[in-house]
């Protein structure tokens, strides 16, 4: 009897082992693998998530009835067309020796630049010294046939020049002088010699002048991306193209993904990206969309379907659109009640 108890007090301490041992096996199983989690679209469908409060991002105006990528031009257009936005978009390119400006375009033909340097000269040509000497509204012409810029007198127009990213930062930072959101990207990042080096550059300068959070990078390639990821702790970027693409499949399954290295979807306005389920999709992820070439007439739909902001080279008349809109909807609440 007692060897029999023996036995039956082993075999249960083996059986008591063995259960606790698959126990932490399923607990550690369970505890690494994640199930895919669903977002009830449907549910968010019908719920109030209504964002009143679009902002509007001006973009450089490519016109040749002003030249915006100035020290005049830019605070002309800043406290002029635009007024009342939230945000804009500078276009930085780097001259010979190294130097990020603020140019939306090629060295533009109002400019003496071919004057002085040759006809198909770029900006990547020249050295900031270089670009200093080339007066940007030289053979300016309005529609009008009138060659006076702005009305200003040829000695005001001779300083009409190139603004260096350190230069556009200083205004951003003085004091009482803006509280808007920059974009900045490269209008052609394959001129840029060492991407990581220009967006440390980039990064440098918001840090020094507490920016930081008021800029998002707008990589166009992934290699810029991973730069960024890389070189730039803590500052905001958007998604490429390829992974806003892959974030649409992801809303096509009603997914929720892991956590983005991105914050931002800047897009033109396109049958994948405008879609309302994909913009309150992007907006539950807590990301913000902003999405440019929209059509007058969308800008109310857009806003109503919770967009973060509308891209636009004409920001008084979006601004007002979206003015308009809400005077509209607060009438016909009063109306209701």
């Amino acid at each position: 009897m007692k060897s029999s108890k023996k036995i039956l007090i082993a075999v249960g301490a083996v059986v008591l082992v063995a259960a606790i041992v698959i126990g932490t096996v399923v607990a550690l199983n369970a505890r690494g693998s994640k199930p895919e989690t669903r977002l009830d679209l449907q549910k968010l469908h019908e719920s109030p998530l209504y964002f009143s409060q679009v902002y509007v991002v001006a973009q450089p105006p490519y016109t040749n009835e002003m030249v915006f990528d100035t020290p005049l031009g830019m605070e002309t257009y800043w406290f002029s067309n635009h007024s009342g936005g939230n945000g804009i978009e500078f276009v930085l390119q780097q001259t010979k020796d190294g130097e990020l400006i603020v140019l939306s375009e090629a060295l533009p033909a109002q400019s003496n630049a071919a004057d002085l340097y040759g006809k198909n000269v770029k900006v990547s040509d020249l050295t900031l010294e270089e670009l200093r000497k080339v007066n940007f509204a030289y053979n300016f012409t309005d529609e009008d046939g009138f060659q006076s810029y702005m009305g200003l007198s040829d000695e005001m127009i001779e300083d009409i020049t190139v603004v260096t990213l350190d230069e556009m930062l200083d205004r951003f930072s003085a004091p009482n002088r803006y509280t808007v959101r920059m974009y900045l990207r490269f209008f052609d990042e394959s001129q840029i010699t060492d991407l990581e080096k220009a967006l440390q550059t980039i990064h440098t300068g918001l840090k020094d002048r507490v920016l930081t959070n008021k800029a998002v990078f707008l990589p166009q390639s992934e290699e810029a991306a991973a730069a960024a990821d890389k070189a730039c702790p803590g500052m905001l970027r958007a998604a490429t193209t390829a992974e806003a693409k892959a974030l649409v499949r992801e809303c096509s399954r009603d997914a929720s993904p892991e956590k983005l290295p991105y914050a931002v979807i800047y897009e033109k306005a396109s049958g994948q990206f405008d879609s309302e389920k994909f913009i309150r999709y992007v907006r539950t992820l807590g990301l913000e969309i902003v999405l440019s070439d929209v059509d007058a007439d969308d800008v109310v739909t857009y806003r109503d379907y919770g967009v973060s902001a509308i891209a636009t080279g004409d920001a008084q008349s979006v601004i007002q659109i979206l003015k308009d809109a809400k005077k509209a909807d607060r009438e016909a609440k009063s109306a209701a009640d």
